[in-house]
């Protein structure tokens, strides 16, 4: 299901990354990672709503902010979408520095701040767990990150607030990087890792989890219920890492990217339990 996503480079020299060995040495590897969304979640994509399900009382309070008319419904709506439509527009800015990083300079601070490794982690550029979630390797790889986003990180963001949202695909992100490099480690493998797939993964596993038997209409025509669609791309993500990420996709990131949505689905019911 997860169409096969040529691994494009980024044409850095190993000069560009020399920076991370702490020893003037250049890592021996500096193929690119990125972390690519399912396009049959994320590209070409309709969603049709099925019925919605009893608001959990735990997210009680934002429903009831969902009423029509002026106020504070309104201001939580056009909030929700903020928060969306920025992370958007970010990831949107760091594609477009890559894109202007014209100069080994250029390269070097991108590849420094803008993706992560295992070099990265051992010098202490912890932060690049986040901002390598916002880095994309190309026009592809970004497209079809930000249309799993915008499809459905707004029902989500409608769903658990802006803030809950906000730290849900942060934290989803970090994880996510986190989980690849360790994988990378323990193959002993020295690859630069990037892409919002990660978090992605973990708003679109909560919206499956939420609403299994909606309906996705994959490249707009051909209709399966979210659940099916869901096993499929993780089905495919196990295939891929267990022969050994050959296709060059961070198959580790999406897993744990739709591990942190499943945990945060497993809260939200618990939180239901305790409040019934």
């Amino acid at each position: 299901m997860l169409a096969a996503v040529a691994r494009r480079s980024l044409a850095l020299s190993s000069a560009s990354v020399s920076v991370l060995s702490g020893s003037g040495r250049a890592l021996k590897s500096v193929h690119v990672h990125p972390h690519v969304a399912p396009p049959v979640l994320a590209r070409n994509m309709l969603r049709v709503r099925a019925p919605m399900p009893k608001t959990p009382s735990a997210l009680a309070p934002h429903a009831r902010a969902y009423g029509g008319g002026s106020g504070y419904g309104n201001q939580f709506f056009d909030s929700a979408d903020r928060v969306v439509y920025a992370l958007i527009g970010a990831n949107v800015v760091v594609y477009g520095l890559w894109a202007t990083a014209d100069t080994p300079m250029m390269r070097h601070r991108m590849v420094t701040y803008f993706t992560t490794s295992a070099k990265h982690l051992d010098h202490g550029h912890y932060h690049t767990l986040l901002t390598a979630a916002f880095s994309h390797a190309d026009g592809t790889h970004l497209f079809t990150n930000m249309l799993g986003l915008f499809f459905f990180g707004r029902e989500i963001s409608y769903l658990l607030g802006p803030k809950r949202f906000l730290g849900l695909y942060l934290v989803s992100g970090v994880v996510s990087s986190w989980a690849a490099v360790q994988e990378q480690r323990l193959a002993r493998r020295q690859t630069l890792n990037l892409g919002a797939s990660g978090a992605v993964n973990s708003i679109t596993a909560l919206s499956i989890l939420l609403y299994p038997h909606s309906t996705l209409l994959i490249f707009g025509i051909v209709p399966i219920p979210a659940w099916i669609a869901g096993s499929m791309f993780i089905g495919r993500d196990l295939y891929g890492w267990l022969q050994g990420n050959m296709d060059g996709i961070g198959h580790v990131a999406h897993l744990s990217g739709a591990a942190c949505g499943g945990l945060y689905f497993a809260y939200l019911r618990r939180g239901m339990r305790m409040l019934r």
